[in-house]
């Protein structure tokens, strides 16, 4: 009896060493940027602000209500060198979108061109309908469709520091 409590209790302990000995080393290396929450294990971000997506879109809009819905972004190696970044962005009371120029599309070494095919499909999942072509070019798609309440645009782009 004594015996068994011992193993119970030496299970539990290791479990717990190695659960939070895994999510405190990914938070060591998790640091804050203009791509969001960065994790250099995962070759990943995570919250990617607001500002950063229009950026990469190329457009900022004015609306009583923005938010970002969904964002990542990926690392390219371990200098923290972002590739890509996708999200969507809900507005309500919004406008067309005012441009701030081209966006990001800098072609990549080995990527072909961005096609569309992902962006409806997120929006469509999200409930979006009439989707239509911001823009589509090199390495940024940037679409837009609308829901029963609200606008969504998607962003996708590469970006290269």
């Amino acid at each position: 009896m004594q015996e068994q409590r011992r193993t119970i209790v030496i299970t539990a302990v290791v479990t717990a060493a190695v659960f939070l000995g895994s999510f405190g080393v990914q938070q060591v290396f998790a640091n804050e940027s203009v791509y969001g929450t960065c994790n250099l294990i995962t070759s990943s971000c995570r919250d990617v602000p607001l500002d950063t997506l229009e950026l990469v879109a190329g457009y900022r809009w004015t609306a009583s209500s923005t938010d970002v819905v969904e964002s990542s972004a990926n690392l390219r190696d371990a200098f923290n060198t972002v590739e890509r970044v996708t999200g969507v962005i809900e507005f309500q009371g919004g406008s067309e979108g005012v441009s701030l120029g081209e966006g990001s599309s800098w072609p990549a070494h080995d990527e072909p061109a961005r096609s569309p095919a992902d962006g409806v499909a997120t929006l469509k999942r999200l409930g979006a309908t009439h989707i239509e072509t911001m823009r589509n070019r090199d390495h940024l798609v940037v679409l837009r469709g609308t829901t029963g309440h609200s606008q969504l645009v998607y962003v996708d782009g590469i970006v290269d520091e």
